[in-house]
């Protein structure tokens, strides 16, 4: 859905004083609530877990019942509303997608922008402040389709290939929702894989092979970060199959794409840079 659209279901959802449970898989995956005192009634210290706190909202892992659990503090009041919705909606994205790697998912989010090109997406993967964004924005500007400036869900296909799709850009949904579509369902084949890195001073960009050991740190890193927060503090035995997942999935991917690097700049045709990988 389009701005208004998405920003009605939010306060809809967020009008309720116990928003429920969110299914996956059959399952009863996540529960939120919309006063932290009622996430103390409906839990106890045995086998819980706190993954993440903030001044609104805390993160549990319920590993007795095998769900997750979301309390927004109802006593802070410093956020506008709508700043603070998205921040329910995003915390709610992010424990389904880490209930699903925890339970053998397919899916996995990663933090890359996502290029359209005629043989399907390509991935820009690097660090936060890298040039994801900027890179985005000269690929629009030189006449590409860029569906995700930094936040993309993969999804592994029983052929062994991988699809790509949209996540909602977070940084731009707490400004505001006027204008924003994210089209979750509409899939790209993965046709390409770069890590990103800033071109030195004074010289060209360029696309240049890279060691396979820094490739693999990258795209791990890259499908790590989006669920950091929240996993760090999971049980160690389940961050040990948190952290075998992702490894797998880096494993499956560096086999799939050889290990190259775009040196960005900051201004230039993108697309010119990128025809010859492409």
């Amino acid at each position: 859905p389009v701005g208004a659209e998405v920003e009605e279901e939010v306060f809809h959802a967020a009008a309720q004083e116990h928003v429920g449970h969110l299914a996956l898989a059959g399952e009863h995956a996540v529960e939120v609530f919309l006063d932290g005192a009622a996430a103390d009634k409906g839990v106890d210290d045995d086998g819980v877990f706190l993954l993440y706190r903030s001044r609104f909202f805390s993160t549990f892992r319920d590993g007795r019942r095998d769900r997750i659990l979301i309390a927004v503090h109802g006593k802070e009041t410093t956020t506008p509303p709508k700043k603070r919705q998205i921040f329910v909606w995003k915390r709610i994205m992010t424990a389904m997608m880490m209930y699903a790697v925890l339970h053998g998912g397919n899916a996995f989010p990663i933090h890359a922008a996502l290029l359209e090109t005629p043989e399907g997406g390509v991935l820009l993967a690097g660090e936060s402040g890298i040039g994801k964004t900027t890179s985005a924005r000269r690929w629009r500007e030189s006449g590409g389709v860029c569906p995700a400036d930094d936040a993309v869900l993969l999804t592994r296909q029983n052929n062994g290939s991988f699809t790509a799709a949209p996540l909602p850009t977070w940084s731009r949904c707490e400004k505001s929702l006027d204008g924003c579509f994210f089209p979750i369902m509409r899939e790209l084949p993965l046709a390409g894989i770069l890590a990103l890195d800033r071109a030195e001073k004074g010289k060209e960009e360029k696309i240049g092979e890279i060691p396979s050991s820094h490739f693999a740190a990258q795209i791990f890193r890259a499908l790590f970060f989006p669920l950091l927060l929240p996993c760090r503090n999971l049980p160690d035995a389940e961050q040990k199959t948190f952290r075998d997942t992702l490894w797998e999935t880096t494993g499956l991917l560096t086999r799939l794409f050889p290990p190259r690097a775009l040196y960005a700049a900051l201004n230039g045709n993108l697309m010119k840079t990128l025809e010859f990988y492409l």
